[in-house]
């Protein structure tokens, strides 16, 4: 009688496998699909990045023109007190002394920004002035190009700040008064505190800082900067790492800090306005969404190597079933042969 060999089901072995298989293929489909989620916000949250910043930097320019339209407005109601001064009938020729400081001291009385107030002839010799006493009684205005930029024109011109001998900044606004006989050039002396109140009235945050440079670059006005440094090179308080103009750029002040400042002109002068926002607060849009990316891209990582070892495994085991059946079939085959041949 033949030897006796024990027949196996294939079906039952492939039975035997399903559960383990099935959850692993599950498994491998769960996490293929999970990871181009977790890539895509990714990718997604860069974007975001990248749009806050722009906002960020959008709220910079329109903070800059905002103020810079600001200081325009004050600069225009100063020129409209001066052009209401030129109309007055006091500079008709002959121009006397005593009405002269009569009317200029009611204006000094009301504004007190305005430090003197003096009338010049064509030539640029200063004829009457008031306050009349004063150490610095200059024979001549000392910013001849405002002064020479007034006799070529009807506008009311603004100046550049400038330092008195006796430390005092101030900058001049001037209209020339052009009567049948005699023209005149008259000036206002202001100083800068008329600016640099509206750069602290008009709702600046705490962390930024605003400042009004001059056509000669000399600073008119600043919200932090120590009154020394007014009248003086604004890169003193500030050095800009490239052009800044209207575009937003990067740079640091005279603190250390490392900021972005936007800027823009002020319209009827040659000033311009600078506002800067500390580069922590723009750079902290890219930190909190970094502190969310890491852990999403150590997910990705490890989901990655699961899904890999899932995979292998998967590979390992179909190729160890086949391998099984393969040789189950080749013994089933052996076992009805040598059965089928005993007597």
């Amino acid at each position: 009688m033949a030897p006796y060999l024990s027949e196996t089901d294939p079906k039952s072995l492939d039975d035997s496998h399903s559960m383990s298989v099935n959850f692993r293929t599950i498994a491998l489909l769960v996490l293929f699909g999970i990871i181009p989620l977790l890539l895509a916000a990714a990718i997604v949250g860069q974007f975001y990045i990248q749009e806050k910043q722009a906002a960020l930097d959008e709220e910079l320019h329109e903070t800059a023109g905002s103020l810079a339209i600001a200081v325009a407005r004050e600069l225009d109601n100063q020129k409209s007190l001066l052009s209401l001064i030129t109309d007055s009938p006091r500079f008709d020729p002959p121009i006397r002394r005593a009405g002269f400081e009569e009317l200029a001291q009611r204006f000094r009385k009301r504004i007190p920004q305005w430090e003197m107030i003096h009338l010049a002839g064509t030539d640029g010799k200063i004829r009457l002035r008031s306050p009349t006493a004063t150490a610095d009684a200059a024979p001549s205005p000392k910013d001849m190009r405002s002064f020479e930029q007034a006799l070529a024109t009807d506008e009311p011109i603004v100046g550049n700040v400038l330092r008195t001998s006796q430390d005092m900044v101030t900058f001049a606004i001037r209209q020339l008064v052009e009567r049948q006989k005699a023209s005149y050039v008259l000036s206002i002396l202001i100083r800068p505190d008329v600016v640099a109140d509206l750069l602290f009235k008009n709702g600046l945050p705490p962390s930024w800082n605003a400042w009004v440079i001059d056509g000669n670059g000399n600073l008119v006005a600043a919200t932090s900067a120590p009154p020394s440094l007014i009248g003086t090179p604004a890169s003193a308080f500030f050095t800009a790492n490239g052009p800044t103009g209207n575009a937003v750029a990067e740079g640091m002040l005279r603190s250390g800090e490392r900021v972005r400042v936007a800027g823009f002109p002020v319209a009827g002068s040659e000033w311009s306005l600078q506002v800067a926002m500390p580069l922590q607060l723009h750079q902290e849009v890219t930190r909190d969404w970094y502190r969310l990316l890491i852990p999403i891209v150590i997910l990705i990582g490890l989901l990655c190597a699961l899904a890999i070892a899932l995979l292998q495994r998967e590979l390992t085991a179909r190729r160890r079933q086949a391998d099984t059946l393969a040789a189950m079939q080749r013994m089933d085959a052996l076992g009805k042969l040598t059965g089928g041949g005993g007597t």
